[in-house]
């Protein structure tokens, strides 16, 4: 440090000067950094001490702090961290005791505004409440087109991972779940659940979901809707047993292309992937979305090699108008064949 100091001492004029001030700039960012380090470390600290002992005690004399005490749990579980799929709870969430079970959403005041009954059990009424408010990370259009069970459902990967955060509200999210719906529902729960492990549902399901809503302003035809998206659902649900994986459907038109045999992509065999895609595009004119995905850390950064040759060499399929690539993301998935945190990645290309 000493050495440093004569170093500077000697530099000349303006450069000596120079450096003072860049040094002096340098020293306040570590101590507004460190200052902002603290305030969080604090408000953390006060908010456990409020959501662990404080609401606790207090929420079982008085029923308005019983309110505040849920409101500020549910606050803690939903952040408004919004996904690489552009997925994300964008509101601040207030809750009313009613007789009704209704969300009401206020865009100019970025509010929602729950409305359960009052349940005293807080496991319960905060899984109940996740359920709720889910179809709004995806689109303020969800719930409105779908109704509130169908829009839950459909949301319910969200949720999920939102009440996964405390395992007493996880245990109590299950068993709710398993009450609210029966067997009718089972089957695409299933699928659900399989295109959710490897991490799709989000990637693919949600995103297409959240792309149309938001496009049409909610303005949709419900029922084409739904079937194009229990269509995908079961795709994406079941990829490993499709040699074609597309969907045709009237709002959905998508081809997903797995890259994931070894030996062609060292190869670096990519003409094969895209005479794939010319036939994914044959089979479908309208195809308007065309998802790029792959699985481990190997095949990952090769199949990045294949993104990069598409993006270089689009005149190799003639079938399309336009293409280009509107997304790349790079990810773990929970299981995959059996295995925890397998890399996986996903290239989105849109066709115009």
């Amino acid at each position: 440090m000493l050495e440093l100091f004569k170093i500077l001492n000697s530099l000349p004029e303006p450069l000596k000067s120079i450096f003072i001030i860049f040094g002096v700039v340098f020293v306040i960012y570590l101590i507004i950094k460190t200052l902002m380090s603290i305030f969080e470390t604090v408000e953390k600290i006060v908010q456990h001490i409020k959501l662990k002992i404080y609401y606790p005690l207090v929420s079982r004399l008085v029923k308005r702090e019983h309110k505040k005490y849920v409101t500020e749990y549910l606050r803690s579980l939903v952040t408004r961290h919004i996904s690489d799929a552009g997925l994300g709870l964008r509101y601040d969430i207030d809750i009313e005791w009613s007789d009704e079970e209704r969300v009401l959403l206020d865009i100019e005041k970025g509010v929602l505004l729950v409305r359960v009954p009052y349940v005293t059990n807080l496991q319960q009424i905060i899984a109940k409440l996740l359920l709720m408010v889910s179809p709004y990370a995806v689109s303020q259009y969800l719930e409105p087109v779908f109704g509130p069970k169908l829009a839950q459902l459909l949301s319910i990967s969200i949720a999920r991972r939102y009440a996964s955060r405390e395992i007493n509200v996880l245990r109590e999210f299950t068993k709710y779940v398993d009450e609210a719906y029966d067997r009718d529902f089972r089957e695409l729960l299933d699928f659900i659940k399989r295109a959710d492990d490897e991490s799709l549902y989000e990637h693919i399901v949600l995103f297409e979901l959240r792309k149309i809503l938001d496009a049409h302003d909610g303005y949709i035809d419900r029922n084409k809707l739904e079937n194009d998206v229990i269509d995908l659902i079961k795709v994406v649900g079941s990829l490993h047993t499709i040699d074609i994986p597309i969907i045709c459907g009237y709002y959905i038109a998508i081809a997903i292309v797995r890259v994931g045999v070894l030996e062609k992509i060292m190869l670096e065999e990519w003409d094969r992937y895209v005479n794939y895609i010319r036939t994914c595009i044959r089979k479908c004119s309208k195809i308007n979305r065309i998802y790029i995905i792959s699985a481990g850390k190997v095949v990952r950064e090769i199949a990045k090699k294949f993104v990069d040759y598409m993006m270089s060499n689009i005149e190799k399929i003639p079938d399309i108008r336009e293409i280009k690539l509107i997304n790349e993301i790079s990810y773990k998935m929970r299981y995959y064949k059996g295995k925890p945190g397998i890399p996986g990645y996903m290239a989105i290309f849109e066709i115009e």
